[in-house]
């Protein structure tokens, strides 16, 4: 799944993801900041991959 397409469903006025303990801050962010910001809170075993195809969509 391309980070992409995944960055792109989530809405304006959805400032805050929640996950466990973690937060992250999406308003204002492009979609390359989104984008990095929702790989930061992935699981750690599916981080690898995100950053891969990340690094392909965004070179």
């Amino acid at each position: 799944m391309a980070v992409s397409r995944f960055v792109k469903q989530i809405p304006e006025f959805c400032k805050k993801i929640r996950k466990w303990l973690n937060t992250i801050n999406l308003f204002g962010k492009n979609l390359k900041q989104r984008g990095k910001a929702l790989i930061s809170i992935a699981h750690p075993d599916h981080q690898e991959s995100l950053e891969r195809s990340f690094y392909e969509r965004y070179k």
